[in-house]
């Protein structure tokens, strides 16, 4: 099915191809992961259960003051929680 609607979206990208710039982002809405989706594929291809365990913002939260990477992942901590997903408006 996706691959279809690939093919839908090569065909209306080709007529709307001279009202974008050199460089664009062209995003297909449906790519999107969760940490349950990457789970359940992981189970799916081991074939066992495998054990989930919380990430230890804490560490990152002590780190910070030494750790640029800390620093900046706190900052973006908000982004694992929210719902999000591409915008295939440009595209359509």
């Amino acid at each position: 099915m996706l691959s279809v609607r690939l093919v839908a979206c090569s065909c209306c990208f080709g007529a709307k191809r001279k009202g974008l710039s050199q460089f664009e982002d062209v995003l297909f809405a449906g790519h999107t992961l969760t940490a349950l989706t990457i789970k359940s594929e992981i189970v799916r291809i081991l074939e066992r259960e495998v054990k989930c365990v919380q990430f230890l913002w804490s560490v990152l939260r002590v780190t910070a003051p030494v750790c640029e990477l800390a620093r900046e992942l706190n900052e973006i901590r908000y982004l694992w929680s929210t719902d999000h997903a591409l915008s295939d408006i440009r595209l359509i």
